[in-house]
């Protein structure tokens, strides 16, 4: 996809799905959101999207110059249905929900640094403090600084400890961009859906696609299978799209849709009941229309639990630091009192 971000993107499909309901001409809506966005990359791939579409390009056509397969998939769906708008409501969704969750792990990051760097100041300061007091030296007794040395195990630490955490801070960024990374990847293979909530979240996302072409394909009165191919390329998840393939030559095998839904593990046993009640009232597309509505809530249910599980994630790692820091702390305290007791 262009060099766009999600909150971007979520916009640009709010923008577009307007103009589309109101019959304004959509080569310039992408002049005018090219003007608003922030990358160079971002910038350029709009305006070849909007002179694509003046040289009579198709918009599914011109966005797939620009945008990732996925997307293009879901927006010819909704193109060849007459439900554009939705496709693009949908997509602005999705990707509102993305920028959110960014934005939570941007912010999950900011506060558990800021925290290390707070620790690592107060952590200095009792250094400090220890070597002002190891200047003290009485005759006939030891420096303070000697009995710090013999008593105290963290004294590498001690003298080090900007190194220290600073290594700590650098770990925890690289940790959290290798699990952005992470994540990212997953959410295009199977194992993502291994992950605790992530997985959960991604699959209401499959679904939640998938419905939505479906119902549209469905409406727009495709046949079966080219529904469903048509579908598969809507969906990020290379797991999610081969289940549906394989449904897809279930019906080319004579099986009936809600059969061959029922019959793969990846696909809710209620999601094929409710396509065979809608097989026998011909309402297919309604039946699609109404659980990607019902999957676009989960999503939304999915993505407020993972902000809820972040938080006290979030204070475990900053409560587990303070502890570190708090020992270190006290620690060149309670040898100023010994050292201080041997005067008394």
């Amino acid at each position: 996809m262009t060099a766009l971000s999600s909150r971007e993107f979520a916009e640009f499909n709010r923008l577009l799905a307007t103009a589309v309901e109101r019959s304004v001409p959509v080569e310039s809506v992408l002049d005018l959101f090219a003007g608003q966005v922030r990358s160079r990359k971002g910038r350029e791939g709009l305006e070849a999207a909007a002179r694509a579409l003046r040289d009579g390009t198709p918009l599914p056509g011109a966005l797939a110059k620009v945008f990732d397969p996925e997307y293009c998939a879901l927006v010819r769906a909704g193109h060849e249905s007459g439900r554009l708008p939705e496709a693009l409501r949908c997509a602005a969704s999705y990707h509102a929900l993305r920028a959110r969750i960014a934005g939570k792990f941007l912010r999950f990051g900011l506060y558990v640094s800021i925290g290390l760097l707070f620790c690592v100041a107060v952590f200095g300061l009792g250094i400090y403090l220890s070597k002002v007091a190891s200047d003290i030296s009485v005759e006939g007794h030891r420096s303070f600084w000697d009995v710090w040395r013999e008593e105290n195990p963290l004294v590498w630490l001690s003298e080090n400890h900007w190194i220290v955490f600073g290594g700590a801070c650098g770990l925890l960024i690289l940790g959290m961009v290798g699990a952005l990374a992470a994540l990212a990847v997953s959410s295009r293979w199977r194992a993502g859906e291994w992950i605790p909530v992530w997985g959960r979240l991604l699959k209401s996302r499959d679904l939640t696609l998938l419905c939505t072409a479906m119902a549209m394909k469905s409406q727009g009165g495709r046949p079966l299978p080219e529904a469903l191919e048509g579908s598969a390329l809507a969906l990020g998840n290379r797991y999610a799209r081969r289940c549906v393939r394989e449904v897809r030559q279930r019906a080319l095998d004579g099986e009936s849709l809600s059969t061959a839904l029922f019959y793969q593990k990846f696909f809710p046993r209620t999601l094929a009941w409710a396509v065979a009640m809608g097989e026998e009232r011909g309402e297919v597309s309604e039946i699609f229309g109404t659980f990607s509505r019902l999957y676009a809530s989960e999503l939304e249910r999915d993505f407020e639990v993972l902000f809820l599980v972040l938080t006290p994630v979030g204070l475990l790692m900053l409560g587990n630091a303070a502890f570190c820091v708090a020992l270190g702390v006290l620690a060149p305290f309670i040898t100023i009192i010994k050292f201080a007791g041997q005067f008394w």
